[in-house]
């Protein structure tokens, strides 16, 4: 469970700031794109909710939150890659043995077991998994 936060307001936070942020969104059910107000110091502080996964999460103190940085976002998976594919609506990563279909904002929208994958053709909606054995097609809303 990860949240990657950007304050709506120019300050510069530092990396041990997190535990305060957690403290004060344990327990509160937060999704990608909201903006969340946080008290500090009796000042209320906005925030927009870049990455959520999964979205929507409830806060715990095993939830991994960051702050972003700038103009730039970036996420980092555990998933062994051996493709990509990026479409206008969806990143496709393929595996040895499994399919990772994430949108724009890098939030999961499938992980599929697939043995034997041979082949991917993304077009549109579509995602068509060939394999030596079976064909899976997936079409993505």
């Amino acid at each position: 469970m990860m949240i990657i936060l950007k304050p709506l307001i120019e300050v510069d936070l530092p990396e041990d700031f997190v535990d305060i942020i957690k403290a004060k969104l344990k327990g509160q059910t937060v999704k990608s794109g909201e903006i969340i107000t946080v008290d500090i110091l009796g000042k209320p502080i906005e925030f927009k909710v870049l990455y959520a996964e999964p979205s929507p999460v409830k806060v715990t103190q095993k939830t991994q939150i960051k702050f972003a940085k700038g103009n730039v976002f970036e996420v980092s998976l555990d998933f062994k890659a051996k493709d990509c594919i990026i479409t206008d609506a969806f990143i496709v990563l393929t595996g040895e043995s499994e399919v990772l279909i994430l949108n724009h904002n890098f939030e999961e929208i499938r992980r599929i077991e697939f043995e034997n994958l041979k082949k991917i053709v993304v077009k549109g909606d579509l995602v068509v998994l060939i394999g030596e054995e079976k064909v899976k097609i997936l079409k993505l809303q």
